[in-house]
């Protein structure tokens, strides 16, 4: 919008808003030569396009809400994780299977320390390698937590009183997260779908 009108963001409100995709579809350019009248086009098209968008991206959220609840009561429980992350949790997992419990997610999730010792110093890296769609929601869960979760927050405390970095406690905390994870998203295959509803 800027780019067809500079005081668009003075005038108008954000994009992010119904408002402002309600201001942007009856959107008047200043000056009357044709060129305004192309632009008003164009941005009356964009905001017509940002409004279907934000029309599907509701009712996604609106069925990531109901299927979460319905089947996945177990991971919804635990504190930070909502809707999108439980399927986010489930699309990345797929149903238990033998022999992948904690310490597999966590290696799939990035959250498992790598050994990198030399010269007789034992010391660890960051693992690169992985899922990072999971990393990305134990990290989301891990800031929720820290921001509104009391026992996390000791938890992250206590690691910072051992002398670990604000980082490396987070990282702590996302391992102890990874096995909650594992044992909800366990009860959540336990019981028949049809009896979670």
């Amino acid at each position: 919008m800027l780019l067809c009108d500079p005081g668009y963001a003075a005038g108008l409100p954000g994009l992010t808003t119904k408002a402002g995709i309600t201001a942007a579809r009856s959107y008047v350019a200043p000056g009357s030569r044709p060129v305004a009248r192309e632009r008003e086009r164009a941005v009356r098209a964009t905001a017509e396009q940002i409004a279907l968008l934000d029309d599907q991206i509701a009712e996604l959220r609106r069925k990531l809400e109901r299927a979460s609840k319905d089947s996945f009561r177990p991971l919804r429980a635990i504190k930070g994780i909502g809707a999108q992350i439980t399927c986010t949790i489930i699309a990345e997992l797929g149903a238990p299977r033998p022999g992948f419990g904690d310490e597999q997610l966590a290696a799939l999730a990035r959250v498992a320390p790598l050994e990198a010792s030399s010269a007789g110093a034992t010391r660890h890296r960051l693992n690169r390698g992985g899922n990072c769609r999971l990393n990305l929601a134990l990290h989301r869960v891990v800031l929720t937590q820290a921001r509104t979760y009391g026992p996390a927050r000791t938890y992250l405390a206590r690691r910072r009183a051992e002398g670990r970095t604000p980082r490396e406690a987070r990282r702590a905390l996302k391992r102890l997260i990874c096995r909650r994870i594992i044992q909800a998203w366990r009860a959540c295959f336990d019981q028949p779908l049809a009896a979670a509803a």
